[in-house]
């Protein structure tokens, strides 16, 4: 995804890097996580 003039960033400092993240609306983030496998071991209070 290109750079877009006046999009929103967030800035993390991250291991000796600057990382810039675009920060997306929720409207564009539906489905992102589609066809995860969801069968991960979980802790019992992270269910």
């Amino acid at each position: 995804m290109p750079l877009r003039p006046g999009q929103k960033m967030q800035v993390l400092f991250y291991d000796g890097r600057v990382e810039l993240i675009p920060v997306r609306p929720m409207r564009e983030m539906r489905g992102f996580a589609r066809g995860i496998d969801t069968r991960v071991k979980r802790e019992r209070d992270r269910v």
